[in-house]
């Protein structure tokens, strides 16, 4: 039995060997993570005791930008491409069900034309299509606040609660909050990729970073965070 010093400083234990191994594969702990043997005050790092002798003769798979000091990134923890490209997939569809309302109000091209023409029969369309831009309006805030608080207390968008994956820091797996799951991951980068000209390349950049050994996209790295498999 160990006792162990989590991300936050704060001690944890004590637990089985087997619960650190599972914690190190959620890439909650690694090697460097400080620990002390359940009846002892003698600290050291998961890797200098002999039941994880193995594990420190297999060190984990790290790339240049993922290797930060003490940093352990499991593969096995990560969110697929495929839930993550299918999570994006989900919300959209969401999103456009709110478009429904306006949709069905009245077609676009049937006011124009009416507008054109001046045909009274067909203006009086108009109060529909004001109806129905209303109850879009009021859909989509309200799929906006329900995100926000997935986000917030989850780290998980609709689409990422069905696909059982979500946000974490990286690399100690820690919940994230709302500044770090939202504003700095789809604000910055929404913004950025607004930009004249440049602005296509940074939304490029972010969908291609995704093929990196960690899966973390550019804005995964501006906020600090990565997507793990939930269950």
């Amino acid at each position: 039995m160990y006792t162990i010093i989590g991300g936050d400083g704060q001690e944890y234990g004590p637990v089985s060997p087997g619960q650190i191994r599972q914690w190190m594969a959620a890439g909650r702990v690694n090697l460097q993570t400080r620990a002390k043997a359940f009846g002892t005050e003698d600290w050291k790092t998961i890797g200098e005791f002999p039941d994880f002798a193995t594990l420190a003769d297999s060190p984990p798979v790290l790339d240049d930008v993922s290797a930060t000091p003490g940093g352990f990134v499991s593969p096995a923890a990560l969110a697929s491409r495929v839930r993550r490209l299918l999570a994006q997939i989900v919300d959209g569809l969401i999103g456009s069900l709110c478009c429904i309302p306006l949709l069905a109000a009245v077609p676009a091209a049937t006011l124009l034309t009416a507008i054109q023409n001046q045909d009274t029969a067909a203006l009086q369309a108009i109060p529909g299509l004001i109806a129905g831009s209303a109850f879009t309006m009021l859909g989509f805030m309200i799929l906006f606040c329900v995100q926000l608080v997935l986000l917030a207390i989850r780290g998980q968008t609709i689409g990422k609660l069905a696909l059982s994956i979500r946000i974490v820091q990286f690399p100690n797996g820690e919940r994230v909050g709302l500044v770090k799951s939202f504003l700095l991951r789809s604000c910055v980068i929404g913004l950025l990729g607004m930009i004249p000209y440049i602005g296509g390349v940074i939304t490029l950049v972010d969908w291609c970073c995704i093929f990196r050994a960690d899966r973390r996209c550019l804005h995964d790295h501006l906020a600090g965070t990565m997507v793990v498999n939930a269950s």
